[in-house]
This record gives C-alpha cells, sequence and structure tokens, in this order.
C-alpha cells in the first residue's frame, strides 16, 4: 500500500505589481498555517513522507521548506519539479508514476484546481476545493506508484486550518 498526501500550497501574497506568478512569496498567515499543519500531519496523522515533492514556484517551494522541520524531513531531500506546477491530473499522474516503489508515502506541495481534481480523481469522495495549507490523504490500492489506479483507494484525511485555530 502507497499513501499519498496532497498539500496545497500556503496563501501567499500578490507583492509588488509586476510580480510574476512564480515569484510570490508567502503572506505572514501562510507561514503560520504551514506551520500548523505540518504539526497536525506529524502529530495527528502521523504521516512521515519518505519523498517530497513540489513545483518549483517560490510559494510550494517555501511551503515545502516549512513542513520539513515539524515532519522530520531534510530540506536538502525535497523533489522540485517544474511539471508541477498549473498541472492537471495527467501530468500529475505522470510524476507520481515515475517515483520509486520503495517510497512509500509521498508528500506533493502543488497547486489548484490540479490537486483538488486530483483528489476528487484517486478517491470515491467529493472534495470541492482544497483550500491553502489544506492536505487530502489517500491509501492507494498499489504495490508501486507505476500501478496506482482508482479502485479500492481509501480516503486517509482531509484537513485544512480553519478546523484548528
Amino acid at each position: 500500500m502507497k499513501k499519498l498526501c496532497l498539500f496545497r500550497h500556503a496563501k501567499s501574497t500578490y507583492g509588488a505589481l509586476g510580480t510574476e506568478d512564480l515569484d510570490r512569496p508567502l503572506h505572514e498567515i501562510g507561514m503560520s498555517n504551514v506551520s500548523l499543519m505540518g504539526n497536525v500531519l506529524t502529530n495527528k496523522y502521523k504521516f512521515k513522507p519518505d519523498l517530497i515533492m513540489t513545483s518549483h514556484a517560490v510559494r510550494t517551494v517555501l511551503t515545502a521548506e516549512l513542513l520539513c522541520e515539524p515532519l522530520g524531513y531534510k530540506k536538502e531531500k525535497i523533489r522540485v519539479e517544474k511539471s508541477l506546477y498549473e498541472a492537471g491530473v495527467e501530468e500529475l499522474l505522470q510524476d507520481i508514476k515515475l517515483v520509486d516503489s520503495k517510497v512509500k508515502n509521498l508528500l506533493i506541495v502543488g497547486h489548484n484546481p490540479g490537486l483538488t481534481l486530483l483528489a476528487n480523481f484517486l478517491a470515491d469522495t467529493h472534495v470541492n476545493n482544497l483550500p491553502t495549507s489544506g492536505m487530502f490523504a489517500i491509501e492507494l490500492d498499489s504495490k508501486s506508484w507505476e500501478d496506482i489506479s482508482t479502485a479500492n483507494n481509501k480516503v486517509l484525511f482531509f484537513d485544512e486550518p480553519k478546523n484548528h485555530q
């Protein structure tokens, strides 16, 4: 069994006029929420990633880095994938299917609408919106990432900062 946690980047700021979407930094509220949810992920759900993958956008990389401390994960092990930026379900699945089968617990830090669409595709549930710093995890009925499908997957949790404030 494989466990996949989808974590939407923290609340970002739009910064100065002309700031490119890729370069948007995190808002103070976002940084606080990442710390909060990282602790929830560790203490409540006992989720320890073997691999963290993130898009190359500043806000996702910073979110992934902030998650490292509460998760006990080394920042230098974060895998940055440009293909995760603005990825849809097919692109996300392609990246997931390339993950080494030794990885049991995968955490992806990414963007909407792709993460919400992927959650709905893989799970027998309906997630209306994965909010910023929200997380959705499923246990996949697969022995390897290459073989993931929509059959027999189990939702582990869907959580967001407002549930802990």
